[in-house]
């Protein structure tokens, strides 16, 4: 079935927003939500969170505009209002930059779709809207704005579009559940998989637990790659030139 054919039918019924905040470029994680008005009903029951494509997406008071776009003019700068009565978002904004960079995707899906209905087909939705944060405008203790763009239309962006630091790798290091290595995914995952481990002083171990990286060059990245390529993610090259 197609999502064309899908929305003819006579119980088309409604149809949810899902937002997906990607921060993996900004060396965070993937926020989820589904959004509530920003002004609560008291007399409403509290909302649940949704699953969709086996991913939980909790509630959290949004409101956004600004997404058409009519192929003539100026491409849309959407706006996207994310409730900030929990501090949530502020924190987010203190850890990543303002989230400048991160990726979002606001998915429209046909409430029938939604993981656990009878019928469900996880691939129909209408065509996704995927746009950048390009700015925070708004944060106050209510709620944080921010300014969306496209990738193409992001003016005065630098590159490399993060904080350039000398000594320090921000990739996320491999952990010990208590069996087995959990690794991490996406853009910023270290390739590290080998058997030698080392402590977060670059010293040996034979205790999977205590493997931390030191994310430093010469006592983490360099322990562990004696001989090839090194997959740093910091800027060695940034230090300082001494005449």
């Amino acid at each position: 079935m197609t999502l064309a054919t899908d929305v003819q039918r006579p119980n088309a019924g409604d149809t949810v927003e899902l937002y997906d905040v990607d921060c993996t470029a900004i060396f965070g994680e993937v926020l989820r939500f589904s959004p509530v008005p920003l002004i609560p009903d008291a007399s409403s029951p509290a909302p649940a969170p949704i699953t969709w494509r086996g991913q939980i997406y909790a509630p959290r008071a949004c409101k956004s505009e600004g997404w058409l776009w009519d192929g003539q003019g100026p491409l849309p700068q959407p706006k996207l209002t994310v409730g900030n009565t929990d501090l949530a978002i502020s924190a987010l904004c203190i850890a990543y930059s303002d989230l400048q960079g991160a990726i979002v995707t606001r998915h429209r899906v046909p409430f029938k779709h939604l993981d656990g209905m009878p019928d469900a087909d996880p691939d129909i939705e209408h065509d996704p809207d995927i746009f950048v944060i390009d700015q925070k405008t708004t944060q106050n203790k209510l709620v944080v704005e921010f300014m969306l763009g496209t990738a193409i239309d992001i003016e005065g962006r630098m590159i490399p579009g993060r904080q350039v630091v000398q000594g320090y790798c921000p990739w996320r290091y491999r952990r010990w559940n208590g069996s087995e290595w959990v690794y991490p995914t996406g853009t910023t995952a270290c390739p590290y998989t080998g058997e030698a481990m080392f402590d977060e002083r670059g010293n040996p171990t034979d205790d999977p637990a205590k493997d931390r990286c030191a994310k430093r060059l010469g006592i983490g990245c360099k322990r562990r790659y004696p001989t090839g390529d090194l997959p740093f993610g910091g800027f060695p090259g940034a230090a300082k030139y001494r005449g």
